[in-house]
């Protein structure tokens, strides 16, 4: 959904307190919503169910707004940026008092008493939303995997092919190698991990990560390199679905900054559910729009 205005929201201890208030010149925007709940879509892609109150002089905020509050952590002084996606539908961007993204907001999920609260039936076309496909157990990858006497350097496809040939592919350099037919992962297990990643190729652009303390711990955060953003991501703020070999996803944040793109929200549930660890590699293969295909090879 596109971003159709938005306000800004610096914490005041009274705000911490009270029912919140949306600014008056906002009010145009919600002139044709007769819905009574407004949904918040926290840094972490969790949502957040608020009571709308309507009175003579504005609209509020109220039950569910001190939940929301409580699940971030929010002190006076914190900065609120709330994008208005439509539908009463908004995403909320959490910085500090030094101007600074809120990164502990990355990984936060409703509390219960949030998820089942104010549950009324919206009136019109609901927000389109993603629906995350359901996560079977955790299952190691199919992947491709050159002869060991024809390694391949990874992180180099920078075109999708017109056409799929099944023996002779492009190379990550532009040479034509012939792949064979996928393995799975646990028959390359008893070998170092840097060792079998440096064998991957794809006939689709990828890229490799060595996961670090930040990638697999709070803030749980990846950085896509740019020569990949560049070429294959959009150049704002958007949704990614993660998939395995076997077509579990997970729904990602993407964002772009100046020098860099990071992936974050539901990397942390990813992680946590394929039990990353420090020292693993993922291999990020671009299998569609905006969906990223994620092989694992875990560190012995």
């Amino acid at each position: 959904m596109k971003v159709k205005a938005e306000f800004l929201k610096v914490l005041q201890k009274v705000d911490l307190k009270r029912p919140l208030m949306i600014p008056p010149a906002f009010l145009k925007h919600l002139e044709e919503e007769s819905s009574e709940v407004v949904i918040l879509e926290g840094p972490s892609g969790g949502l957040w169910n608020i009571k709308l109150n309507r009175i003579y002089d504005g609209m509020y905020l109220e039950h569910g707004w001190e939940t929301f509050l409580t699940d971030h952590s929010l002190s006076a002084g914190d900065l609120l940026v709330f994008s208005y996606k439509g539908h009463l539908h908004f995403t909320v961007t959490i910085f500090d008092r030094r101007a600074c993204w809120r990164e502990d907001s990355f990984t936060v999920k409703p509390s219960q008493e949030s998820s089942n609260t104010h549950e009324v039936k919206r009136r019109g076309r609901p927000p389109e939303t993603l629906e995350r496909a359901k996560h079977g157990e955790n299952r190691k990858a199919l992947i491709d995997i050159n002869p060991p006497s024809q390694p391949s350097e990874t992180h180099q496809t920078r075109g999708l092919p017109k056409q799929k040939q099944p023996d002779q592919l492009p190379s990550s350099k532009g040479k034509r190698v012939r792949v064979s037919k996928p393995i799975e992962v646990n028959q390359i297990a008893r070998r170092p991990a840097k060792e079998a990643v440096a064998e991957f190729t794809s006939r689709l652009p990828f890229f490799v990560i060595e996961l670090q303390t930040h990638n697999v711990n709070r803030p749980f955060y990846v950085n896509v390199p740019s020569w990949f953003s560049r070429s294959y991501l959009p150049k704002k703020e958007t949704k990614i679905v993660l998939q395995d070999a076997k077509e579990n996803s997970w729904i990602v944040n993407h964002r772009k900054f100046t020098s860099r793109d990071t992936l974050y929200g539901g990397w942390a549930k990813f992680c946590q559910e394929n039990n990353l660890k420090k020292g693993d590699y993922c291999v990020f293969e671009l299998v569609g729009e905006l969906q990223l295909r994620v092989y694992i090879f875990p560190v012995h």
